[in-house]
């Protein structure tokens, strides 16, 4: 997960509401503790399967009753159980790492769901430089242009936007940005 203090400026709900459907298999890729997976499980009245390897480095919830912990340690273990369903399958990718983190995008490269849900910060703070990029092919706000390298996916314009939300939060001390913006999304496989 990305640096989770500010991923609470943007809801994730709306975007969810749009990509539910309750005859998908639901996925959560870097879900870490699994608060929001929880959450999001107690309100729709969805499974939802997450998955992570959950570092001890990650500071637990206050609370454990809040927490649903991973079923999976990463999308192989889980694709192993699930190859059949591979093509009703939606993914949530919640405040994905920033930087040189490739889970996010290997995920999508592997289990290539039908629709995604992603939560991240399109100025880079959350979203892996891969991942933005591939955003970029969706026509999706991203950080591509701080970028020295170019990467490809083999997943690049096989998606298409059906929903955005952004959440612009101005912080004079971001200088390359020139403000944070978080963003919420819904990517489906194009036909």
């Amino acid at each position: 997960m990305g640096n989770s203090g500010s991923k609470h400026n943007i809801d994730i709900k709306p975007a969810f509401e749009k990509a539910l459907d309750h005859d998908s298999i639901i996925i959560s890729v870097g879900s870490g503790f699994g608060v929001t997976e929880r959450e999001l499980e107690s309100e729709y009245k969805v499974k939802i399967i997450t998955i992570d390897p959950l570092e001890e480095k990650f500071q637990p919830p206050e609370d454990m009753m809040l927490a649903k912990l991973p079923m999976f340690p990463d999308c192989h273990t889980f694709m192993e159980k699930y190859q059949d369903e591979k093509s009703d399958i939606i993914m949530i990718l919640d405040w994905p790492s920033p930087y040189d983190a490739t889970y996010a995008i290997e995920a999508i490269e592997l289990v290539k769901p039908k629709t995604i849900v992603i939560r991240y910060a399109s100025c880079g703070a959350a979203g892996s430089k891969r991942l933005q990029s591939f955003l970029k092919t969706c026509d999706c706000p991203n950080s591509t242009q701080f970028f020295k390298e170019k990467y490809k996916s083999e997943m690049d314009d096989k998606y298409e936007k059906i929903y955005q939300d952004v959440c612009k939060v101005d912080d004079p001390t971001d200088f390359l940005c020139g403000g944070i913006s978080y963003t919420t999304l819904v990517l489906n496989l194009k036909i």
